[in-house]
């Protein structure tokens, strides 16, 4: 669908542009991925032929995984590493064992990961999503599947209410704990299944247009709440509700008074918000099918992948003077340099390397009724939907 791959568009470029100090909230462009990663990969499980095994869909749906995720994984991992073993910053390198097993994000959770390597922390989330999430797909009944990841994302606060009691137990230092909330993967299993619940109601969801609005009517009360219950109203009036909720929510502040339990959930409302207007926002939801942004959304894997490196050799080789001591014009110009080597680099990554990898793994292991023949998920970045057109629904 094109207009999913402009919001993950949107979401990459929302991450560069907080890494570049020129939009603070962009980090939650992160759970917006999580959650349309959550409805894609169920979108394809759901257009499987409902008549194959469910070992053999386990099977395919890992096997599409690998081939998509890991390729350019490896291959960015190889050139960062080169880089900075060229530059003098070999020590980053020490950081390999956790990033090739996908473990990254608990390293990151207690001590702060190197900087070319410290955004691959999410890609170790999903991983972990990836080889529990199919098992509940494949193996439980319908009804009991639904009803389980219902379940999981209303209770997505007392899960992060049970992981702070469980590191309250540990040696673990008090200002790693709101690292520790929110780098770990079982934290965050809620937003992938809000976008599941998504797709498996999506034939609904289209054919009603008041859910737009009532999910952004949500939002919104859903987001003063979390203000009120977080600070005094006289803050409020203070600073505005839109510097308390770009300056004041984040990571290294979402601790005590419950904001490390509450505040992914109101970024998942959102994101389920964004992402209903994507594929239920009739003409309006038009405007993110513009072909450059479309574009953008289906090299927005490699984008995530290459943009912390592009930054760093910018900061550490070309710019001027410290990027933190820019003000916010200043930093912009550079804001646009980063976002467009990014996307170079993504583009070229995706045809060159990518999708030929994706290309010889249908041609190797070939078509299967069902299974191999379906085009790969648009997960995260990782555009598979490559024709752009959305596919019926099934039931399972």
């Amino acid at each position: 669908m094109l207009e999913v791959d402009g919001l993950r568009a949107l979401a990459m470029i929302a991450v560069v542009a907080q890494h570049c100090l020129i939009f603070p909230p962009g980090w939650a462009g992160v759970w917006l991925f999580y959650v349309i990663s959550g409805y894609v990969i169920t979108r394809v499980l759901l257009e499987e032929v409902a008549t194959a095994a469910p070992v053999a869909r386990l099977r395919a749906f890992v096997w599409r995984r690998v081939f998509r995720i890991v390729p350019v994984y490896l291959l960015y991992i190889a050139i960062a590493g080169v880089i900075v073993s060229a530059l003098g910053y070999a020590s980053y390198l020490r950081d390999l064992p956790a990033l090739l097993t996908f473990l990254y994000n608990w390293q990151t959770a207690i001590v702060p990961g190197q900087p070319v390597f410290n955004h691959l922390w999410s890609l170790s989330v999903e991983e972990q999503f990836y080889l529990i999430y199919p098992l509940l797909f494949l193996f439980l009944p319908r009804r009991t599947y639904l009803w389980a990841i219902a379940a999981i994302v209303l209770c997505g606060p007392l899960i992060r209410a049970a992981t702070v009691l469980l590191i309250s137990q540990t040696d673990l230092p008090v200002e790693r704990y709101p690292w520790f909330i929110y780098h770990g993967s079982i934290c965050h299993f809620d937003a992938f299944l809000a976008g599941a619940l998504i797709a498996n109601f999506e034939p609904r969801l289209k054919n009603d247009r008041r859910v737009v609005p009532i999910l952004i009517a949500a939002t919104i009360i859903a987001a003063l709440s979390y203000l009120a219950f977080c600070t005094s109203w006289d803050r409020v009036g203070q600073v505005g509700v839109f510097k308390l909720l770009t300056e004041h929510a984040f990571p290294e502040n979402l601790i005590g008074r419950g904001r490390e339990l509450f505040a992914y959930s109101v970024i998942n409302l959102a994101s389920v918000t964004a992402l209903c207007f994507a594929i239920n926002g009739a003409g309006k939801a038009k405007l993110l099918a513009f072909r450059w942004l479309v574009q953008v959304g289906k090299i927005s894997y490699g984008g995530y992948l290459y943009h912390n490196l592009v930054l760093w050799i910018f900061i550490t080789l070309i710019m001027p003077f410290p990027f933190k001591d820019m003000g916010v014009m200043q930093r912009l110009p550079w804001f646009l340099v980063v976002l467009a080597v990014t996307v170079a680099a993504a583009y070229v990554s995706f045809y060159r390397f990518e999708l030929p990898i994706m290309q010889r793994r249908r041609l190797r292991m070939g078509p299967r009724p069902g299974l191999d023949a379906m085009p790969d998920e648009l997960s995260v970045g990782r555009s598979a939907d490559l024709a752009g057109v959305p596919l019926p629904l099934r039931g399972r």
